[in-house]
């Protein structure tokens, strides 16, 4: 992500700000964090990024609510058409007074260059996080969230907004009252209103998601209501399944799949699992392919999933949280403890005293460590800032080394099995990492990798059925040093965390089944010619990834691979390669550039390790 020191806009790929003629920065740490918008809103922290802007969460200056504020990409926002779309988002949403539809309450344009909008705050991953995570969710379960997506939906067509980009991405799941995943629709962004207002897309034109398009959006036909009610569909049979009904390796094999070739039945899927078959014949009309063989409106679906829950009386309930399993997260003392460094810091660094802000938040890290209650992956997250911040001649940067892992940990929470060690600490490590690879910020991600294996080899310390795997920490952790740790750390330590812990006793898994293992090729088995593809693969990919360019780094990645595949697969001694592409290549199909590219990555990353 490339900045404006001047106005604080994001941007993607511009290298020069459209509206102050600065030039943008890849150096620099988000500058709207701590300003005002609209002489209410102060930035606290920024929580996530779409496909139109960056979403921030902030603190209104005059009442004590925090929201949600998206800010439009610098690149979009002197574009007519997007940033139409955008204040369009804006009015959708504010109008859509609905329990299941983010509510939107303000919105404005920062200095002519900041188009901004205002959400209630979600505390709650999205659907695609739950089922990413955790693989087919219990029918029950799956049945009331597709339902309360219906009833949100329901809400939108009757005002005659068609949201025309349904995806697990855009559904958060929240707690509100202690009443679990109330769904709140988010991102009508591509939206449009059916018989009025000005259209933002010409006719033909395709907008939305390939693997949840219907096939008339595909076409690019005109939209009406029953277009959202597929996207339901592929939601409803990826959080029965786990999988999607249709994938591919390119978005036209895709589209040919949604307009011509039937979706699977999850009815066998079903019978197996004991849930109620009857929701397969809900799933097969929701992805009828001419919208009149579908239902007529979202009443005739929440009808329809009744029914077909009541029909087993089992299921006619939702069950409640399995009690295998657990919610994982930093404690609400740490939670809060960490607000408090950053609502006494922020200011300071705001006010230009960033060595005050700095030990603030030093002095909370080190207080959260001498305490020693939380996870192994929480303590090491800190453990990580503190030895990079100790580093750091300039305050600036110690200050955002904290802030960083403050970040992270406020934003984790996970549901893993209860009773291990490894099924709770390795999940949450996941969560932590996972939002600095998305950033692209390696050396964090190995820096806490290290520190993690650390801590992580103390707990499992006297355990004689983990003792293989303290064993294979230490030796990790010493050649990760050797290595000067930071982004040279993670071809050692990436693989051994994600195959650790497979001796022993385990627990029964809630998340999705892995792929059986693979084992991984020896130094003779890889190449010269394969280890130098996957360099100069990364090469290009990774400053792409960097830039704001997953699509790109995914396809160099993806090409990369497939390049190997053709020279190793009729190679016996490269087995082992040509197993663990090919297992990646199927993990990537389908998924979001982002994803997909971290997928390959990690692949590469494994064989290059195994060979090092």
């Amino acid at each position: 992500m490339r900045y404006c020191e001047q106005c604080g806009a994001a941007f993607r790929v511009a290298k020069v700000c459209p509206g102050d003629g600065t030039a943008t920065r890849a150096d620099l740490f988000d500058p709207l964090v701590g300003r005002v918008l609209g002489d209410r809103y102060r930035i606290l922290e920024r929580v996530g990024a779409g496909g139109m802007g960056q979403v921030y969460r902030a603190a209104h200056n005059r009442i004590a609510c925090v929201f949600a504020v998206k800010v439009l990409y610098g690149d979009l926002a002197y574009d007519a058409e997007m940033l139409a779309r955008f204040l369009r988002e804006a009015e959708l949403a504010s109008c859509l007074q609905s329990r299941y539809i983010v509510r939107v309450t303000d919105f404005g344009n920062e200095g002519g260059g900041l188009p901004y909008m205002v959400m209630e705050y979600l505390d709650g991953p999205s659907l695609h996080d739950v089922v990413t995570r955790q693989g087919p969710l219990e029918p029950a379960r799956a049945a009331r969230i597709a339902e309360r997506i219906a009833r949100g939906l329901g809400l939108a067509h009757e005002r005659g907004v068609v949201h025309r980009d349904l995806k697990p991405e855009n559904v958060a799941l929240v707690t509100e009252d202690d009443e679990p995943d109330v769904v709140k629709l988010l991102d009508f962004g591509v939206a449009r209103v059916r018989d009025g207002g000005e259209k933002l897309t010409a006719h033909g034109i395709v907008v939305g998601t390939p693997l949840y398009m219907s096939p008339e959006q595909v076409m690019g036909a005109e939209l009406d209501g029953r277009s959202d009610l597929y996207s339901l569909g592929v939601c409803l049979f990826e959080m029965l399944s786990g999988k999607l009904p249709f994938s591919g390796a390119t978005v036209s094999e895709i589209g040919r799949k949604q307009i011509s070739e039937p979706a699977p039945s999850l009815r066998p899927f079903l019978e197996s699992q004991g849930g109620p078959v009857a929701l397969d014949d809900v799933v097969q009309k929701l992805l009828a392919k001419r919208p009149a063989d579908r239902y007529a409106s979202c009443r005739e679906v929440v009808d329809a999933i009744s029914r077909a829950v009541s029909a087993r009386p089992s299921m006619a309930t939702v069950s409640p949280p399995s009690s295998t399993t657990s919610r994982v997260a930093p404690s609400r003392v740490t939670k809060a403890a960490i607000e408090q460094a950053i609502l006494l810091g922020a200011p300071l660094y705001n006010a230009g005293d960033h060595a005050a802000c700095r030990a603030s938040y030093e002095r909370t890290a080190t207080e959260i460590m001498k305490a020693g209650l939380e996870p192994a992956a929480v303590l090491a997250r800190l453990a990580a800032a503190l030895r990079r911040a100790s580093t750091r001649t300039s305050p600036t940067e110690a200050a955002w080394d904290l802030r960083y892992a403050f970040d992270d940990l406020l934003a984790t929470e996970v549901e893993v099995p209860v009773g291990d060690v490894l099924a709770v600490e390795l999940p949450l490590f996941r969560a932590i990492a996972d939002r600095r690879e998305a950033e692209g910020a390696l050396d964090i991600v190995g820096d806490y990798a290290v520190a993690f294996a650390r801590g992580l080899a103390g707990k499992l310390q006297g355990d004689p059925a983990r003792a293989a795997s303290v064993a294979a920490l230490g030796d990790a952790i010493a050649r990760a040093d050797a290595r000067g740790a930071g982004a040279s750390a993670l071809p050692v330590l990436g693989p051994l965390l994600a195959s650790i812990g497979t001796e022993g006793p385990r627990p029964t898994q809630s998340s999705r089944p892995s792929a059986a293992p693979v084992s991984l090729p020896t130094r003779a088995a890889v190449a010269d010619e394969t280890r130098e593809r996957i360099l100069r693969a990364i090469r290009i990919g990774a400053p792409a990834y960097n830039e704001g360019r997953p699509e790109v780094c995914a396809r160099v990645y993806r090409d990369a691979a497939k390049e190997i595949l053709d020279e190793t697969r009729n190679d016996a001694s490269a087995e082992g390669v040509t197993r663990y592409l090919e297992r990646a290549l199927r993990e990537a199909s389908g998924r979001a550039p982002n994803d997909a590219a971290w997928v390959l990555r990690h692949a590469f990353d494994a064989i290059l390790a195994s060979s090092a």
